[in-house]
């Protein structure tokens, strides 16, 4: 959101309706790993980016980029931002193809 707020050259309501492209979105799954006790599978991640995507008001940095203790920020609404999201998405086909087949029924 950074990024997108500096390329608004720091215009907030120009940047709340920006375009975002995330690549690799597939590479952000939760694997189960039995007993694990961190957020190996980085759902931390999927729920912050969850978030995100669904519209929220998310602080962010002002110019200089830094988050510290005593950094300011400014707030940013994301339910206007586009997000576009890339992957390879390794078998989407049967989870489309077995989701036809239900519907057809």
């Amino acid at each position: 959101l950074y990024k997108l707020y500096q390329e608004a050259d720091y215009d907030v309501d120009l940047a709340q309706r920006g375009i975002v492209y995330i690549d690799e979105i597939d590479k952000i799954a939760k694997s189960s790993g039995p007993g694990a006790t961190r957020d190996v599978s980085g759902e931390g991640v999927q729920q912050a980016l969850l978030k995100l995507l669904e519209g929220t008001v998310a602080n962010v940095p002002k110019k200089g980029g830094h988050k510290s203790v005593r950094s300011e920020y400014v707030q940013m609404d994301t339910s206007e931002i586009l997000f576009i999201c890339g992957g390879a998405f390794s078998g989407l086909e049967k989870t489309i193809s077995r989701r036809t087949m239900k519907s057809s029924m």
